[in-house]
Parts: C-alpha cells; structure tokens; sequence
C-alpha cells in the first residue's frame, strides 16, 4: 500500500478527513461500529485484538486514518464502509487516466514525427523534381547503386560471398566513382583471406573516386583503414602504417588510431 501516501490530500476529503458534521466524527461512537460490524466482512476483523486496539485510536484520532491504511489494507474497507469511497479504485482510475494520458501523448508524438517525415520526404521530393534532368538521372541511379549495395550486405552478413561480391560489382558497374562500394568488396576479400585483391580493390576505389574529384574524407579514410588492416594481414606493416596514417590525415577517428597503434 506504499502508493497511497498521497491520499491525505485527496479531492473531496477536506482536511479533517473524518468529520462526518460541524464538530462529528464519523468514526466516532458506537453508530460508526455498529456500522462496521454489520458487514460480514469486517465483522470479522474485529476478531482481531490488533485490529480493535487500531480501530480505537482511529476512533481517538480520526486524522491516523490514512496511515493505517497504508499499513493495513483491512482499513480499507473500513474507509469504504463508512465514506462509500473506495480508495483503492480511485487509485486504479487514477492510474489508467494517467496511462490514457501518456498512450495519447505517445500517439501525438508518433503522428507529429510521421508529419514531419513525409514533410521532408516531400520537400526532398520537389528539391529533385526541380533538378536538371541529368541531376536526376544521377539520383536514380546512386538509389538503384545502393539497392545493389544493401543486398551484397544481406549475403555479407550471411556469410555468402560469392553473392555479396556479385551485388557490390554492380553497384560498382552503376556507380564507379563511390568508394564505399569498393570498400565493401574488399571487406569480402579479407573474410576470404584475399588480401591481395582487398588492397588492389581499394586503390582501384580510390583512383576512380579520385577522378571524379571531392572524395568524401570519411568514406576514404574507411576504405584506407581497411586496406591498412589487410595489409597488417600479409605483413606488409611499413606499408599498413603508411596506409593507416593517410587515413588519420583524413579523419581523425579513434578506430584508425587503434589501427595505427596494432601496426
């Protein structure tokens, strides 16, 4: 009964929260036991001599009401008996018009986000509709790359790489010039202990990013990573430091740090 600490304060109780009248006490005299005692129920709570020495200072000091309650659940339905007020259903409701309120706040969250996105997936849709129509071929064709790209990572996962290496050539063959397809072919090549193929494929990714000029830093200190790593792999550490280093010119990442420091 420990939630009921805040009942002392509840609506409709008033502060005295037992006078029955100007100057009554509902748990007072012999009406308020008979009461009781005619519920079969509590009746035979009064079988207890714990239960009547209670019962007496409730009598004495209406206001310790409350505490027996959290302590006794018997008092309860004493409350109940002589106020009509269950306490203990007022408790529940109170507590399923909060969960209401939070089911109904969480639904306008849901709701308000999904606006949003559909704002923005529109806005995103109008930005490229108002495109160059070269622009746009370039668009449809990096979503249909990264189509390609997404499943070579399903069989990748899987441990399937004779799929994944046929799904990231063709995204390759879609987009030549994205480096992270090339990254992710050689990430093929070193579970396949290919190491030598890893590297070649890397330097190929990054020659033909390269051509097209404004490589993205991140993705080409990824991909340097991985060819540092694989070099590690045959050996070759003068050449994964150099490799590694190249990647932490281009970004300052903690795991080409941990790299650097295993070559």
């Amino acid at each position: 009964m420990g939630g009921m600490g805040g009942m002392g304060g509840m609506p409709g109780m008033g502060g005295g929260m037992g006078m029955g009248g100007p100057g009554g006490n509902m748990f007072g005299g012999p009406q308020a036991e008979a009461k009781l005692k005619a519920n079969p129920r509590i009746a035979k709570y009064f079988e207890d001599p714990q239960f009547n020495n209670m019962w007496q200072m409730c009598q004495q000091n209406p206001q310790m009401l409350m505490q027996l309650i959290q302590s006794d659940p018997r008092f309860m339905d004493v409350f109940k008996e002589l106020t009509g007020v269950d306490l203990m259903d007022m408790q529940e409701k109170e507590m399923k018009k909060k969960d209401q309120e939070e089911d109904t706040k969480k639904k306008r969250e849901a709701e308000e986000k999904k606006k949003k996105e559909e704002a923005e997936k529109k806005k995103k849709e109008d930005e490229e509709m108002a495109l160059p129509e070269e622009e746009k071929q370039k668009i449809a064709l990096l979503k249909e790359a990264n189509a390609l790209k997404d499943q070579g990572n399903v069989h990748y996962k899987k441990k399937e790489f004779d799929d994944a290496i046929k799904f990231y050539q063709q995204a390759i063959d879609k987009m030549p010039h994205e480096i992270t397809y090339y990254s992710n072919k050689a990430a093929v090549y070193v579970e396949q202990k290919k190491f030598e193929d890893a590297v070649a494929t890397i330097d190929q990714g990054i020659e033909k990013a390269r051509e097209q000029g404004g490589v993205d830093y991140v993705k080409l200190s990824k991909a340097l990573q991985r060819k540092g790593n694989a070099l590690v792999k045959m050996n070759r550490f003068d050449d994964a430091i150099e490799a590694l280093n190249k990647a932490l010119i281009e970004n300052n990442d903690h795991g080409i740090k941990m790299s650097l420091q295993a070559a």
